[in-house]
């Protein structure tokens, strides 16, 4: 009985050499995904939407992370960074309806949602050409030039999404 309780820790430590540690990987711990180019960071981007021909709400939070007053060492690096983004599926394109433009050190939402969770200027589009659930792909390009995509979820306007149904109301 002794010996069984003296190789049981050697055993089951096995276990722990033998297995990958999972908190090294590098996940999106949200519904969106993360972006990152020059400049610029954008985290939990998707897109809300009642799918296939309904308009939709690009949801994001954007970071100009330049840093104010600091000389500029490439010239990718600038002070106020314009984004523009675009859904590209089956060779088209459609832009959302407005631009964001933030200063060194900020940070914007862009489905405008604010602390009062009331929407001013949120970014859109007027057709989003995928099924509710499915995964589209979102361009985003700055006013530096740099362009970056990546394959976002649709998800639709219910629990906590439910607040963007009056948006989406608006833009259709």
């Amino acid at each position: 009985m002794g010996l069984v309780a003296l190789a049981s820790p050697l055993v089951l430590s096995g276990c722990f050499v033998l297995s990958p540690v999972t908190t090294d990987n590098s996940y999106d711990p949200a519904e969106g995904v993360d972006l990152e180019t020059e400049g610029l960071q954008i985290e939990n981007l998707l897109v809300i939407s009642e799918g296939e021909g309904a308009p939709g709400v690009i949801s994001g939070y954007a970071v100009n992370t330049a840093i104010p007053g600091r000389q500029p060492t490439e010239p990718s690096e600038q002070d106020d960074i314009m984004i523009q983004v675009a859904l590209q599926e089956g060779g088209q394109s459609i832009d959302a309806g407005s631009k964001v433009t933030l200063t060194p050190a900020k940070a914007k939402r862009l489905d405008g949602r604010n602390d009062d969770g009331e929407f001013k200027d949120p970014m859109t589009v007027s057709e989003v050409p995928v099924l509710t659930g499915s995964m589209t792909t979102l361009r985003v390009t700055t006013s530096a030039g740099e362009a970056v995509s990546a394959k976002v979820p649709v998800l639709p306007p219910e629990e906590y999404f439910a607040p963007y149904a009056s948006v989406l109301e608006s833009a259709g």
